[in-house]
C-alpha cells in the first residue's frame, strides 16, 4: 500500500494548546482574510462568525446573498474563472492541511465529484470523496519521475493541495508537493504534482491530467508564484 507525507504546518503542541485557551471563543482566523472581492467587485466572499462557534462562508452578488456554508480555519486566496463562472477558494484548516472549495457563481452551489451540492451544513472536511483522489489519479505521472513509486511505503498521509489559477472557465489548475520515505532518504527531493481538474456540464468535478516533477532544491523554490502566495500567507 502506498502512503505519503504531505505538506502540513509544523506548530508546537504547546502553542496550539495555549492558543486554544486564549481564543476558545474566537471562530474567525487570526490570519488569512475575512473578505475577498472579484476583480469587477460584483462578487464577494465573506467570512463571519457562526452561531455554534464555527465560521460561515457567504457568497454575495451585487449585495445579495447567493449561498453560505459552514467553514473552518482560514480563507487565504481565491481565484475567479475568466468569465466568472466559478470561484476556487484556498482554505487552510490547521493540521488538517489545505482544502479547495469550488463554488458556482451562477447559483452558489458547491462543485464536487458527485455534481453540484447546495447544503449549508455540508461537511467539506470529512467528506473523503468530495474531490478526485489526486495521488491515485497521478500515479502514472509520478512513476515517470520516480520509478520506485510502487515499492515505496511510509505512514498514512492525506490529500492537501491548493488551487493556483484557471486554464479556462472549466479547468482548474491545482498543485501539491510531498515526499516518499525512500525518495527522501536517498535524495531529499520533493515530488511536485501539477494537475488539472475539469468541471463538466453537470457541475461534476473530474480529474483530467497531471504532470509530476522532482524539486531537487527541497526548498520549494520552483513552486508557481501563486502557490507560494497561498503557502506563505
Amino acid at each position: 500500500m502506498k502512503t505519503l507525507f504531505c505538506r502540513q504546518p509544523m506548530i508546537p503542541t504547546v502553542l496550539l494548546v495555549l492558543f486554544g485557551l486564549l481564543h476558545k471563543n474566537l471562530a474567525l482566523p487570526t490570519h488569512g482574510v475575512t473578505k475577498i472581492s472579484s476583480d469587477d467587485r460584483a462578487y464577494i466572499l465573506q467570512l463571519s462568525d457562526g452561531s455554534n462557534g464555527d465560521s460561515i462562508l457567504t457568497l454575495i452578488h451585487s449585495g445579495k446573498e447567493i449561498s453560505h456554508y459552514s467553514f473552518e480555519g482560514e480563507m487565504l486566496t481565491a481565484y475567479w474563472s475568466p468569465s466568472h463562472k466559478y470561484v476556487a477558494i484556498n482554505n487552510h484548516n490547521g493540521h488538517g492541511g489545505f482544502f479547495v472549495w469550488i463554488l458556482s457563481l451562477d447559483n452558489g452551489k458547491l462543485v464536487t465529484c458527485h455534481g453540484l451540492v447546495e447544503d449549508s451544513k455540508y461537511d467539506r472536511y470529512t467528506t473523503e470523496d468530495h474531490s478526485p483522489n489526486l495521488f491515485e489519479k497521478s500515479a502514472s505521472a509520478i512513476d515517470k519521475v520516480y520509478h520506485e513509486y510502487n515499492k515505496d511505503t511510509i505512514r498514512e498521509g492525506y490529500q492537501s493541495y491548493v488551487a493556483y489559477g484557471w486554464k479556462d472557465d472549466d479547468h482548474l489548475m491545482i498543485f501539491t508537493d510531498f515526499v516518499f520515505a525512500n525518495l527522501f532518504e536517498k535524495t531529499g527531493n520533493l515530488i511536485q504534482i501539477y494537475a488539472i481538474l475539469h468541471i463538466n456540464n453537470f457541475g461534476k468535478l473530474m480529474f483530467e491530467s497531471a504532470i509530476a516533477k522532482v524539486d531537487k532544491s527541497d526548498k520549494s523554490e520552483k513552486q508557481p508564484d501563486e502557490v507560494k502566495k497561498t503557502y506563505d500567507f
